[in-house]
């Protein structure tokens, strides 16, 4: 058991388990997680502490989230809706965007949210590349100057913060520079079958983990190259929740829906755990990333729909949202892009 906290300061050891019978503010490193845990009495839980301070999560403190396109039944749309992180008050904007997309992803730059691969159509391979504006809150005409050098479709992103992003699957990447706003094949062979075949990453600063269905790689930043992984997660259609806190979370079972558990991968150890789902039998989710919870908004069930939670990533626990806090606008939509800001 590990040793409580003394009269001279907060004294550790490293076990695999939660200890029994936890005082109030009782740390320990769990050599299974590769996290520090901290008790917390009040409400009965261990929580995962950062051991620093990190410049990434604080560089920039999410507020605001924004989810764009996706479908229902072969219906794509152009919609927009924004989530305010502190009131959980979910608002449409209307239909934004310049095409319609689903099957697709999207990225955020520091003044504008992407959206790749927009067909204007459902499930079709495309080049187009769409953008919506942070500060005016509306959509931007469409420029050949942003698309893609290569048509994708159900391709995931891959993204470095705000300095670019890939768009993955097949033989080549494209690399989209947010600062430029152009894009260029990386020379990267990914997970997928050339133009699409559903390939998702979770991401840091540092690198990302890719997956499609029962495959992986680890696509390192600072090299700019891919080498094997793990089947990181169950399937492409599972897709992923990001944090700043060094993990990522994605399907543990099913497929376009099913399953009640995410995997939380540590992106560092490259092992994971268990952790439930605050709704289960989903997949397709328009999944944003957050300070320190995030959201889904819209997801398939066995229909595509509007249904969405709030996931809190230190408890690593969260609850369906009501009535205020769901997408409108569109009669239910999955498969589309979340992006955010400070």
């Amino acid at each position: 058991m590990a040793t409580k906290l003394t009269s001279t300061g907060v004294e550790f050891t490293g076990i695999s388990t939660n200890p029994s019978n936890p005082i109030d503010g009782q740390i320990y490193y769990n050599i299974t997680d590769k996290t520090m845990k901290q008790y917390n009495a009040s409400t009965n839980t261990w929580h995962s502490v950062e051991k620093t301070i990190s410049a990434f999560k604080y560089r920039q403190v999410i507020t605001t989230s924004y989810v764009m396109c996706g479908y229902k039944s072969g219906t794509p749309y152009k919609n927009v809706n924004r989530m305010v992180h502190s009131t959980d008050v979910c608002t449409n904007l209307g239909d934004q965007m310049a095409y319609t997309a689903s099957y697709s992803d999207a990225a955020p730059s520091s003044t504008k949210g992407w959206m790749f691969a927009a067909a204007n159509a459902h499930s079709v391979a495309s080049v187009n590349v769409i953008a919506f504006n942070f500060a005016t809150e509306t959509g931007i005409a469409a420029s050949s100057s942003n698309y893609m050098a290569q048509a994708r479709n159900d391709a995931g992103t891959a993204f470095k913060e705000h300095d670019y992003v890939h768009l993955l699957s097949g033989s080549n990447t494209d690399k989209f520079n947010f600062t430029t706003e152009t894009s260029a094949l990386s020379g990267l062979s990914i997970l997928g079958d050339g133009t699409g075949g559903g390939v998702q990453a979770m991401c840091d600063e540092n690198f990302a983990l890719i997956y499609n269905d029962g495959s992986g790689q680890i696509l390192n930043y600072s090299t700019n190259s891919v080498s094997s992984g793990q089947g990181w997660g169950v399937n492409n259609q599972q897709k992923p929740i990001n944090t700043k806190l060094g993990r990522g979370y994605c399907g543990n079972e099913g497929s376009y829906n099913g399953g009640y558990n995410y995997r939380c991968w540590s992106l560092s150890a490259q092992n994971y755990r268990t952790v439930g789902r605050p709704m289960g039998n989903t997949g397709e989710e328009n999944f944003d990333m957050g300070q320190d919870w995030q959201y889904c908004m819209g997801h398939y069930d066995g229909a595509q729909n509007n249904r969405g939670h709030k996931f809190f990533y230190a408890t690593e626990s969260g609850y369906e949202l009501g009535s205020g806090s769901l997408r409108t606008g569109i009669p239910g939509g999955s498969s589309g892009g979340c992006v955010w800001k400070g």
